[in-house]
């Protein structure tokens, strides 16, 4: 994944590549959580109707 931009921006795409690690677990749980809020509240409203 080099860029055509050089080495400075590819340091920066490195650097952020590291950093995301730990934020796409956050994310993902961000997600997983949405997912099962959005299920429950789906059941919900089938049970409503």
């Amino acid at each position: 994944m080099y860029s055509t931009f050089g080495d400075t921006n590819h340091l920066a795409n490195k650097a952020a590549h590291t950093m995301s690690a730990s934020a796409r677990l956050f994310h993902f749980d961000r997600i997983r959580n949405r997912i099962e809020t959005t299920g429950t509240s789906t059941r919900k409203a089938a049970a409503i109707v």
